[in-house]
């Protein structure tokens, strides 16, 4: 599903969007709030909202001192392209795929897509199965073979020359319309041909989690188990558990290990530096309120333990990030506490664990909520992404980093 900030799939009202919010609304005791919404999305339309709160009212139109505050990072030079296979935006674009970069190629997977995929073999082809390759030396997307299920909000890890995209969500008809799933697909790219194949489920069915490729380890943490009949998104729904896959005892399958401490939580930026997987951020219910979370929490496998390291400046949830130089995770996106539609990226350094601005805002503007994201070398890559009441895009934006402090003599290892 979208995140909690959608408000339509279109200029108009659908059925569709009136029955889930309304399913959501009454799990969350938000009747009021929600028929509020809907006398605004039928006021305004999509393209209205997105120019008023994606563009006019982002973060970087009157950014607060909680921003400027912060220690510079560098620059980044930001390049908008588009994607050829998608429809563009407000009404088509894509959200909430895998992706993930392997020997400077970029693997993308799966994903929500308003106007469908055109795979042609089920009603519900806004939830993606297809799979597509970019060069970025030649600019060029290749279509690959479909994943054996269509999957969105899903997660994607690269591991060696084998990717694998985890859990994710399903549009179905007939109802219930939406679920959770638990499967984990694998593409083995020296494979011939090549092809995905089943490898597997995790122990729990989830959306919108951390992951990350620690030495042997595979790390699936939080997210969000879709319950139809609790419309949704509930304080029992948002989990908190993790679980590993150790590639060295495949049989073994998924293992859950230590939850994370705290709330429990999706929508969380994550990225691997060293031996630790970083969780960034967030969202739950609590008291039946959606709740953003201002925590960096970080996991060691090795040792099964969470550690608390310094705290996003700001509480935001839907933003996506990357590692950086083995040191740093580049976030863009996402919405911050107050509800603000963020275009500004951020950084963590983890060696000296505190976080910098980039003042580079990203370009058309704050679109870019539940984003696909991965670095190569020096250059960032976001894919898609949500904005104001549903609306979804097709953007591609290459960012070339630039400026980046010099590293201290005496940093530490992350």
């Amino acid at each position: 599903m979208n995140s909690p900030e959608s408000k339509s799939l279109d200029g108009k009202i659908t059925e569709e969007w009136v029955f889930r919010r309304s399913m959501l609304a009454g799990a969350l005791g938000l009747s009021i709030l929600w028929g509020a919404g809907i006398r605004a999305a039928t006021a305004e339309t999509m393209e209205a909202a997105v120019e008023r709160l994606g563009i006019q009212k982002s973060l970087s139109k009157d950014i607060p001192a909680w921003v400027t505050k912060l220690p510079s990072f560098g620059t980044i030079e930001w390049t908008v392209k588009t994607l050829p296979f998608v429809s563009q935006g407000p009404r088509g674009g894509i959200s909430g795929a895998g992706m993930v970069a392997i020997d400077g190629q970029i693997y993308l997977m799966g994903g929500f897509i308003p106007a469908g995929d055109e795979t042609g073999d089920s009603p519900t082809g806004r939830t993606s199965r297809w799979t597509h390759r970019y060069d970025p030396k030649s600019d060029r997307w290749t279509r690959l073979p479909d994943m054996p299920g269509r999957r969105e909000y899903l997660r994607a890890i690269a591991a060696g020359t084998k990717i694998y995209a985890l859990g994710g969500g399903l549009q179905e008809n007939p109802r219930p319309l939406y679920s959770a799933a638990a499967d984990v697909f694998c593409l083995s790219l020296d494979r011939k041909p090549m092809g995905w194949e089943a490898a597997g489920k995790l122990t729990v069915p989830r959306t919108h989690m951390a992951v990350g490729a620690i030495g042997q380890y595979l790390v699936v943490a939080g997210g969000n188990q879709y319950d139809f009949g609790q419309g949704g998104y509930s304080q029992h729904t948002f989990l908190g558990s993790a679980e590993v896959l150790d590639l060295a005892k495949p049989d073994q399958g998924w293992v859950q290990r230590s939850a994370m401490p705290g709330q429990r939580r999706g929508w969380a930026a994550s990225a691997v530096l060293g031996e630790r997987l970083y969780v960034l951020g967030g969202i739950t219910i609590t008291d039946k309120t959606w709740e953003r979370i201002q925590e960096t929490l970080c996991y060691e496998p090795a040792t099964d333990q969470w550690t608390r390291r310094t705290d996003p400046p700001a509480a935001i949830s839907g933003w996506s990030g990357g590692t950086y130089q083995n040191r740093y995770v580049i976030v863009v996106g996402g919405v911050v506490g107050n509800g603000t539609w963020n275009d500004l990226p951020f950084a963590y350094d983890a060696k000296e664990d505190r976080w910098l601005k980039i003042e580079s805002p990203m370009p058309p503007g704050a679109l870019f909520n539940d984003s696909s994201v991965c670095i190569i070398e020096n250059t960032i890559y976001v894919l898609g992404g949500e904005g104001p009441h549903g609306s979804h895009f097709n953007h591609f934006l290459v960012g070339r980093i630039k400026n980046v402090p010099a590293m201290s003599p005496s940093s530490h290892q992350p």
